[in-house]
């Protein structure tokens, strides 16, 4: 199984501790950063060029939406997969219409997100 590399943006400190225990622990999957708000994020997929992203789609300073817009407006090969509780059509939309290679859903199960950011680093 090939590397991929992830940076993890989220706001909620115990959401991301989660998602960096369940994606680490997933052989082929490296964590390079866990950061709290969407200014950060982008700085990192800047400076890092990690293959994907995992964006909340609410934070302070980006929205996760905008981060996806200005990954794709500078041409970065990063793959930005928003995470979110907003299951409302116009909010996937958003996202995808932005340059998100993904949208779940914060309910969805452990597998679903593993399956997710292997999907955007294909």
């Amino acid at each position: 199984m090939s590397r991929c590399t992830v940076i993890i943006a989220e706001d909620h400190g115990l959401v991301r501790a989660g998602l960096v225990a369940l994606l680490e622990k997933e052989a082929g999957i490296e964590i390079l950063a866990a950061v709290a708000d969407g200014e950060e994020a982008l700085e990192h997929i800047q400076r890092l060029r990690p293959e994907v992203a995992l964006v909340d789609l609410s934070m302070p300073r980006l929205s996760g939406v905008e981060v996806a817009r200005r990954v794709r407006e500078a041409g970065l090969r990063t793959a930005v997969v928003i995470v979110s509780v907003h299951h409302e059509p116009d909010f996937v939309r958003a996202s995808l219409e932005a340059g998100a290679a993904g949208y779940l859903i914060k309910e969805s199960a452990p597998r679903e997100l593993v399956d997710a950011v292997r999907a955007a680093a294909a």
